[in-house]
């Protein structure tokens, strides 16, 4: 059994959470976004999710599991007035293998390749049923250097939708990208799929003079050609595939600076030309941002280059590596998509079924801003409104079983907001210190620095750094679907020694027990203490010496557990009160308690609205602890009477079934 104890001085925790009881009460969640002039998570994790969905049952093709990318030219021609792009990639790769005499590319079928060049060579091939198949000259030898250059056009696939899109702002027309997961290919030929980082790119883009092109990397130069202009961006980093995007309209540019440690970081802004002057004033949120996530994830990744922040036409953004596309410019969303440069590109997602790497990082990464800034008084509101979304629905793992299932992987109840309270409990679990430690570890870790990663190395540096085995931990709540509720039953003696007994019950049968280190607040008079008791089993009793007498108790003050339906009774409360029930509301399992074994429970009696009794038990014997325990799985939800007929009285109480 492990206990700790947790003691505050005058101005207590009880004091704050009093503080923080307010704050719910003064900000609800729509007065909350309103303040911090927020988008819902809903709103960030749909607008993904419709870039992606026409795409969702796209896979990367095995064919082209058999090279590495080393550079990408890419050459493109567009005009915002129209959905076409004409243009032409250069790779620069190694085969994997000998005698290597096809290269594969992801290409959609309606755009049109022109022809196919090496080393000035012609070469052949075919593009058939999205796939583009060529062949070399000759065959090379594994790990040899060459390139291929193709030149293609036509209008996107899923245009004005997906991953090529366009639209309009005060009559002016903008186009631009969005290729997560499995849209590159819509607009150019490409190795799609999550093996692979492209080590270095270069993008041209030409189009008519008078916009601007927003992409990756760091603007070397623009040159007038006729009534065009063609943007010159380099990029030095390895880059996932999908993350490549380009965004061209009339936008005003303006430059926000970081400052951080002894260098600074510019954040290149491009917006809308008729809401500059009021964007100007809130992109200067994203400087106190970047500083958290620096001094706790180490240094922006690309400071070398930049970041910056692109207006287009979807609600929510999305994480270009190094400037992040973006359709609102509003603290969450913002945070969300810098959140990213770390937490998906940085390292990204080895397998769509571990996005939580990504969204769920990114979410509880604005969480932290709510933490660390604002003198943590949004933190709880944020931690509670993540509760009430997770638990809405009573089932739900992280993990993703079905990745083809678009409303499935951009879930924001369990990809990204359960996804975040997992680090939250993962946090809490392992403390602070080995958390973030562990975290960063993964962050540098060679196998995956500026790669790829799968849940089983960020679990692995948890552990190394924690001292502790985790399966249990991810079973439950990785793999695992539901949450637990917890009832709590305590009394005092008169040497202020506490008992307590932790009851939980889950709300699916997939966890049979959520272990959990478990905090309990006691307060008496000025003061107060919070216990935290090592929770392995249902029903497991602690023994615990208070230095005060106490007069209340709360479950879990500061919000460190998922859970729902959560109850906590003194027991000396019930026996004055004479009958208790608990939980209440309840999903599955009640409890009715008498208090003296003298006036033992002899009969209960469940009974609906319309006055229908729908259960009766009658109790031959007497009970231990006079406890009874009642089945209501089956109950519809709603209120009900419990009346209690005991030896000498009777007792009428209400009761909800969740």
């Amino acid at each position: 059994m492990q206990i700790q104890i947790r003691s505050f001085g005058k101005l207590t925790s009880f004091m704050r959470i009093l503080r923080y009881l307010f704050l719910f009460l003064s900000f609800s969640a729509s007065l909350f976004a309103q303040k911090f002039n927020v988008a819902s998570l809903d709103d960030i994790a749909n607008s993904e999710a419709k870039a992606a969905t026409s795409k969702m049952n796209a896979t990367a093709s095995a064919l082209s599991d058999n090279y590495n990318i080393v550079y990408h030219q890419l050459n493109w021609q567009i005009n915002p007035n129209n959905l076409f792009i004409k243009g032409s990639v250069t790779t620069w790769f190694k085969p994997l293998v000998n005698n290597f005499s096809q290269i594969y590319f992801d290409l959609s079928s309606s755009l049109t390749v022109d022809s196919v060049k090496s080393n000035n060579l012609m070469l052949v091939f075919l593009h058939s049923s999205d796939m583009l198949s060529i062949t070399l000259a000759s065959p090379l030898l594994q790990q040899q250097l060459d390139s291929v250059t193709v030149y293609y056009q036509g209008i996107p696939s899923n245009s004005g939708f997906g991953s090529f899109g366009q639209g309009i702002h005060e009559g002016v027309s903008i186009v631009w990208t969005l290729s997560e997961p499995y849209g590159s290919k819509d607009w150019w030929p490409c190795k799609q799929g999550l093996t692979d980082k492209i080590d270095s790119i270069d993008i041209f883009v030409t189009c008519p003079t008078g916009n601007k092109v927003a992409t990756n990397g760091l603007l070397k130069d623009s040159l007038q050609l006729g009534g065009n202009t063609r943007f010159h961006w380099k990029h030095r980093f390895p880059i996932a595939t999908y993350l490549i995007g380009i965004a061209c309209t009339n936008y005003f540019a303006y430059n926000d600076t970081v400052p951080l440690g002894n260098d600074t970081v510019m954040v290149l802004n491009y917006v809308y030309p008729e809401t500059a002057f009021e964007t100007q004033q809130k992109t200067k949120d994203i400087v106190g941002v970047m500083q958290l996530f620096s001094s706790l994830f180490g240094k922006y990744p690309f400071a070398a280059e930049k970041y910056g922040h692109a207006e287009f036409g979807w609600g929510g953004g999305m994480e270009h590596q190094t400037m992040s596309f973006v359709g609102a410019f509003v603290h969450d969303l913002m945070a969300h998509e810098l959140a990213h440069q770390w937490f998906g590109n940085k390292v990204t997602s080895a397998s769509w079924s571990d996005l939580w790497l990504n969204e769920g990082f990114a979410t509880y990464l604005t969480g932290i801003t709510f933490e660390k800034m604002y003198v943590g008084i949004y933190w709880p509101i944020w931690k509670n409104n993540q509760i009430k979304e997770i638990t809405k629905e009573l089932d739900g793992s992280v993990y993703v079983a079905d990745t083809a299932t678009v409303s499935r992987l951009f879930s924001a109840r369990l990809t990204y907001a359960k996804g975040a309270y997992v680090l939250h409990m993962l946090r809490w679990v392992i403390g602070d210190t080995a958390f973030f430690k562990g975290v960063n570890n993964y962050l540098n870790d060679s196998q995956c620095n500026f790669g790829f990663a799968l849940t089983s190395l960020l679990k692995s540096h948890l552990e190394n750094t924690s001292a502790k085995n985790l399966s249990y931990f991810f079973n439950d709540w990785y793999f695992g679907e539901g949450h637990p509720s917890y009832k709590v039953l305590w009394s005092q003696d008169a040497d202020n020694v506490v008992q307590l007994n932790i009851g939980q019950t889950q709300s699916h049968s997939s966890v049979s027990f959520y272990e959990m280190p478990v905090p309990i607040m006691f307060k008496g008079g000025a003061k107060d203490t919070i216990v935290v008791l090592d929770n392995t089993f249902s029903d497991q009793q602690f023994e615990i010496k208070l230095g005060f007498k106490a007069d209340s108790a709360f479950f879990d003050p500061e919000l460190h557990i998922l859970s729902k339906g959560n109850s906590i009774h003194n027991l000396m409360d019930s026996i004055n009160d004479k009958v208790l029930i608990y939980p209440n509301p309840a999903q599955s399992e009640l409890y009715v308690m008498g208090g003296l074994v003298s006036n033992p429970i002899k009969e209960i009696q469940l009974i609906d609205m319309s006055g229908q009794i729908v259960k009766k038990i009658i109790v031959e014997s007497y009970l231990p602890q006079n406890k009874l325990f009642v089945n209501v799985k089956d109950f519809r939800a709603g209120m009900y009477a419990i009346k209690i007929k005991r030896a000498k009285d009777e007792v009428i109480k209400k009761w909800t079934k969740m």
